[in-house]
């Protein structure tokens, strides 16, 4: 073999590296390129070795541990590190090949996490992370088979992020209708895929957490110290959480699904149901999780952005008898370290969380509250507003000791007054930020991005704190109701919240923002219909902020009215006694009559099952509605005999439940009136034990002198009824009721300085009557 020389550089003289490369260049035979190679790369010291230099046609036996040096420029050529079959010997990060972890957390449909889930096999246990080779799968097995359980919980849950975002697109297109048919072609796809691949994923993931939990249990049996290859877990505490919050995700996307078609009857944007047929896999799930001395293992091992989005999953799932995992977060997150370094929305979504599932945290309150006034500027109108519903509720579950947790041992009383002002503190800070303008854009406030839903969570906060109308924003969330884009996504659980919460803070002089949302109310139920309890919430509402006449009540009424009056409507059917009982209350207080409503709402009354669970506080309002609306009718109206009728018929059904000790003040005052407004004089031992029960003295301390005027105004009405003198026997006859009757004038002679005129004229009529 013929050889050329050509000059060498000695390896002491390592400066002279364009020489060593033109010789390389000009070498023609191999052995001579092999040799100079060699000589440039085989000490530390080298340039080359330093530089990690790699010819085009030579590749070096063993991966160089060196900086990735691709288009690096060294004497005025540039070299390319060479690669073959599809892979760099170079192991730094930034030319290795992705694994399949990675691909998958990139991937922008269902159809690519298909794709790369299906190929290859099972990973590597050692190394869960790394891409196994694709000859070790079978191509006999079904596709997902052989993934392993870590792969398939990351595929779980970029799918479900997948799934929320197209129905989220989807959405959107449907309310702006600027759907495209290309796009919702698209969707259809995606979703027949994820329709195929969820299942697979969920059994793969699911037999894994099932094993898990079985080989923790026989690792503590036997107590060994190493586990043995069968009581190794195969899932570790990310994939734990990507399942949960897959899990998490997949409930919502079904809740927001359904939610179109079901009517559901409490309302608001902050009432979830539950995880329904995912719940027995995620309560395996916080088992396998919390399973390592109360759940400090995963505490430990996960970050603190990965323990916020826990939480928010038990609260998407309505885990809350998970109080271990619960507060062992909570203790976590209210470290410094861990809750200044979140973001404002994650402070937010944690105080949702944790007010979602009815467990007020005092370590979490504070933390998060104060620290959500720091970073209020960067937050969104819908951040905000959940912000401030979240902190009022757990305020409000402050007031039961049961399920405070933390580590503060102060009186719970103290806690309770200091979260308290924490919350109003940030309810008014936060408000104020809603006046503050979006970023770039001064003339646009972030309040103008608030939907309907936004506006009742912070009004029902307001309410909840008692601030009443004192925070200045209310007026403006009222003029935001009014604009018309608003009222247009308006749902009847929207209207029935802001219209409870005008009630509870006394807003009366909202009359144009109340008669707004009472035409939206009477739309939305002429097309959807309601339920028994938002119509009972709405028409409560309405009654109590609206004086009798005013015409801004009659859209509500007269909705109701034609929901109860519709021919073969189920509505009646499916309310249970208190829910009628309160819709016949609110037709008394707005002193709305229809001979229509009140005949069926008696015969709903006067069913068995409504008897058969009527409580004497239910029976006792339906007898004063009842009478309250009769007394309205004129004496010659046509349809005062069919309705007095109707009214005995009702003391006949109601009376014997208010044969009761369990009775309040006002179920003896109002069932006491009812019976003497009404003159029904053929149960008078009911009437007796009614006077006999409110003159009972820690009664009468419980009462107000309204109620107890009204009974001594009762008491004179029934003595009517009474024989004054007996025929055969020439004596005198006094009424049961007269002792009682005794005691109601001694307590209003006490209590005289709290009488009206009303109560003062009842009293002199009585008195007369009576003596």
């Amino acid at each position: 073999m013929t050889m050329q020389t050509c000059p060498i550089p000695t390896r002491r003289d390592p400066s002279d590296t364009s020489k060593t490369f033109t010789s390389i260049a000009r070498c023609r035979s191999t052995s001579w390129s092999i040799c100079l190679v060699l000589l440039a790369v085989g000490t530390e010291g080298s340039p080359l070795f330093r530089s990690g230099f790699q010819s085009t046609a030579f590749v070096h036996p063993s991966p160089v541990r060196s900086r990735d040096v691709s288009q690096r420029s060294i004497s005025g050529l540039r070299y390319r590190p060479a690669h073959h079959s599809g892979s760099s010997p170079n192991t730094s990060s930034s030319s290795r090949r992705p694994t399949k972890l990675e691909r998958i957390k990139k991937c922008r449909s269902v159809r690519e996490v298909q794709r790369i889930c299906s190929r290859g096999s099972s990973i590597n246990r050692r190394s869960p992370i790394s891409e196994s080779s694709s000859s070790s799968s079978s191509s006999s097995s079904p596709p997902l088979v052989s993934v392993h359980p870590m792969i398939a919980a990351a595929a779980l849950r970029r799918v479900s992020d997948l799934r929320s975002i197209s129905l989220a697109k989807r959405r959107n297109r449907r309310r702006t209708n600027a759907g495209v048919q290309t796009e919702d072609d698209f969707d259809e796809n995606e979703a027949k895929i994820a329709r195929e691949l969820l299942p697979e994923l969920l059994q793969i993931v699911g037999k894994a957490v099932i094993s898990d939990i079985r080989a923790t249990a026989s690792h503590r049996e036997k107590d060994d110290d190493s586990p043995t290859e069968d009581q190794r877990k195969q899932l570790g505490p990310i994939s734990l959480l990507d399942l949960l919050y897959s899990l998490a995700k997949l409930s919502d996307n079904k809740k927001r699904s359904s939610a179109a078609t079901v009517d559901n009857d409490v309302g608001g944007s902050n009432n979830f149901n539950g995880g329904g047929s995912f719940r027995p896999l995620a309560e395996a799930t916080c088992r396998a999780i919390s399973s390592d001395d109360a759940a400090k293992s995963y505490i430990k091992q996960v970050w603190h952005t990965s323990l916020v989005e826990t939480i928010w999953a038990l609260a998407k799932l309505d885990l809350r008898q998970e109080t271990t995992l619960i507060d062992a977060i909570g203790d976590r997150i209210q470290q410094g370290d861990a809750c200044g370094r979140l973001s404002g929305r994650q402070l937010s979504t944690l105080l949702w969380a944790y007010a979602v599932l009815e467990r007020p945290h005092a370590g979490i309150m504070k933390a998060s509250m104060r620290r959500l006034r720091k970073v209020r500027s960067g937050l969104p109108a819908w951040v905000i507003a959940r912000t401030v519903w979240a902190s009022a509720r757990l305020v409000d579950r402050l007031d039961d000791p049961a399920p405070v947790s933390g580590d503060d041992v102060i009186d719970h009383d103290v806690i309770s007054a200091r979260m308290r002002e924490e919350a109003e503190t940030l309810a008014f800070t936060l408000s104020e930020e809603l006046l503050c303008p979006v970023a770039d854009d001064d003339a646009h406030p972030k309040l103008l991005d608030l939907t309907a839903g936004n506006v009742a969570d912070i009004l029902s906060a307001f309410s909840a704190l008692e601030l009443g109308d004192s925070v200045p924003i209310v007026s403006a969330l009222s003029c935001h109701i009014g604009q018309q884009d608003v009222l247009d996504r308006c749902s009847i659980q929207d209207v029935s919240r802001i219209l409870l919460s005008f009630q509870r803070m006394g807003l009366r002089s909202e009359v144009e923002a109340i008669t707004l949302l009472g035409d939206r109310f009477a739309a939305l139920t002429k097309v959807n219909g309601c339920g028994g309890k938002t119509l009972n919430t709405v028409l409560r509402a309405v009654s109590m902020l609206v004086r009798p006449g005013d015409s801004s009540r009659n859209s509500v009424f007269d909705a109701a009215s034609e929901l109860i009056l519709e021919s073969g409507s189920p509505f009646l059917s499916k309310c249970n006694e208190y829910e009628v009982a309160s819709i016949l209350w609110s037709f008394a207080q707005a002193q709305c009559v229809n001979t229509g409503v009140m005949m069926k709402l008696a015969d709903r009354i006067m069913e068995n099952d409504i008897v058969g669970q009527c409580s004497p506080s239910s029976a006792s309002r339906m007898l004063w509605s009842f009478t309250v609306l009769i007394s309205l009718f004129d004496e010659e109206d046509e349809n005062i005999s069919g309705l007095r009728d109707k009214q005995f018929q009702l003391f006949q059904s109601l009376g014997g439940i208010m044969l009761s000790s369990q009775l309040t003040p006002m179920d003896c005052s109002r069932a006491m009136w009812a019976m003497a407004k009404a003159s029904y004089p053929l149960d008078m031992a009911v009437f007796d034990h009614l006077a006999v029960r409110l003159a009972v003295d820690e009664m009468l301390e419980r009462s107000s002198v309204r109620q107890i005027s009204e009974a001594l105004w009762a008491c004179g009405r029934m003595s009517n009824w009474e024989g004054k003198q007996d025929k055969d026997m020439s004596m005198v006859l006094i009424p049961p009721y007269m002792e009682s009757a005794k005691k109601y004038v001694a307590t209003i002679l006490a209590r005289r300085d709290e009488l009206s005129p009303k109560d003062v004229s009842q009293a002199i009529w009585s008195l007369g009557r009576l003596y």
